[in-house]
Formats: structure tokens, sequence, C-alpha cells
């Protein structure tokens, strides 16, 4: 009897807590010693993105693993209204992101929103199937993101800060 209750502490601790098998595993560790940052901060310096503003510009597969990572990963277009804040409106249900900037070039993904406590960046390496690679990190306040060389300068700005770009749990 004990053996079953020790199995089933276990299982419901990886199901409560684990993450789900959405086709791609967030490396938190690596995220949060931003470990590859340099990837994309590389990547934004030297390939070509297209700024477009539009959630629908983001590619399926990657809306659909932030889906099934984000159990209701949500988000409205620059000027929609969204849940900006704690208290719930239950008369509308409104997305729980406000996307503030998108660019994406062949493989790579540039996303900043705004969430009820600050902002978000989220920059995501995919191919024509999953995602591949994933960073994140806030930015306190709500930035007025207009171009790839805005990020590039936060996040230089507050890469090596404490409480700077991570505060050691991954949220997006």
């Amino acid at each position: 009897m004990k053996k079953i209750l020790l199995v089933i502490l276990i299982l419901s601790s990886i199901f409560i807590y684990g993450q789900k098998d959405c086709g791609f595993k967030i490396d938190e560790q690596k995220i949060l010693k931003n470990e590859n940052l340099d990837f994309f901060l590389d990547k934004m310096k030297k390939e070509k993105f297209k700024v477009t503003n539009k959630k629908e510009d983001i590619p399926e597969q990657v809306l659909g693993q932030l889906k099934c990572l984000k159990e209701g990963f949500s988000i409205a277009n620059p000027g929609e209204k969204y849940q900006d804040s704690d208290i719930i409106e239950l008369s509308e249900n409104l997305p729980v992101r406000g996307l503030i900037f998108l660019a994406k070039s062949k493989n790579n993904l540039i996303m900043v929103y705004g969430v009820s406590n600050g902002s978000r960046f989220v920059f995501i390496n995919f191919d024509e199937t999953t995602i591949k690679d994933f960073w994140c990190g806030v930015s306190f306040g709500k930035p007025q993101i207009k171009s790839i060389k805005q990020i590039i300068d936060r996040i230089e700005h507050y890469r090596d800060k404490t409480w700077g770009l991570n505060t050691n749990i991954i949220t997006y």
C-alpha cells in the first residue's frame, strides 16, 4: 500500500508541476542563466526581420505550442482590449496579453507584450514544424518598443542587473 501511495504521489507531482508534452520543452535553467540570449541577440543584429505587429503573423506551429505550453495563451493585437489588470472583467472574455511588438525572420520570432504586471520579451527560434529554442524575460513597466534596436538596447542595459531580465521565475 505504501508503494502505491508513493507512486500516486510522484505521478501527481509530475502532472501538476511538470511541463506537458507539447513537442518542445522549455529549458528553464538555460533561460535563467541567459545561456541562449546571445544566440537571439546575434540573430537580431544580423538577420533581416519584418516588423508586423499583428498576432496573425505568429506562425501556426509556434502559436499552437505556446497555447499548449501555457494553457490559455491568448494575445490581443495592439490597440485591442486585453486583461491589463489583476481585476477580472467577467463580462468580457479578454486575452491576458496585449501585443506591443512583433517581428519575424525566416526562423526567428521577436515578441513583446504587456501583461497585468509589466511586459515580457519572448524570443523564439522555430522551423516549419516546431519551436527549436526559446528565451523569455521581463521588462518592467510597459515599454514603447518600436524597433529591434530598442529591444537590444534594453536587453544589454538590464542583462547583468539583479532582477533585470529574469526574476527566478519563467513567465511568458
